[in-house]
């Protein structure tokens, strides 16, 4: 039997945000249609020494495996694994921080699979706990 899905999400491993990233992915049209890789951190894995080879191993058993050719690499606000927004000097910086990251693993993504679509989402939990997701282009 084949197993194939269409993409990858790359998302950090927040409980918060489990079913916000299902209702996701079904908008997405992805509902049964993709693996799911879970890690603190999402793009930040993609750069760090410790994490690297280990995030790419994902996408390449996701393809491999599966056969998918696309991932979304979904950040959120206030991650733990930058610290939390207070690490931040401000809102600004955090989101420029978290958007020049998920610049950069995209291309890590594309330096090692060059025929696999890299989208870009940021994840934002507000005080009443709504989840909105925001393409980063």
């Amino acid at each position: 039997m084949l197993h194939t899905c269409k993409a990858l999400l790359v998302t950090c491993m927040d409980f918060r945000f489990h079913k916000a990233i299902a209702d996701f992915a079904k908008h997405q049209g992805l509902e049964g249609q993709y693996d799911l890789y879970s890690i603190a951190g999402t793009q930040k894995t993609f750069l760090d020494e410790d994490t690297h080879a280990t995030a790419i191993k994902q996408v390449e058993l996701s393809q491999k495996l599966h056969q998918m050719t696309d991932v979304y690499l979904i950040a959120h606000w206030d991650c733990g694994a930058y610290c939390g927004s207070k690490s931040f000097e401000s809102d600004d910086v955090q989101r420029n921080q978290y958007i020049e990251d998920l610049d950069k693993a995209k291309k890590v993504i594309q330096e090692h699979f060059n025929d696999i679509r890299v989208y870009k989402y940021l994840a934002n939990l507000d005080d009443d706990e709504n989840i909105t997701f925001e393409k980063i282009d």
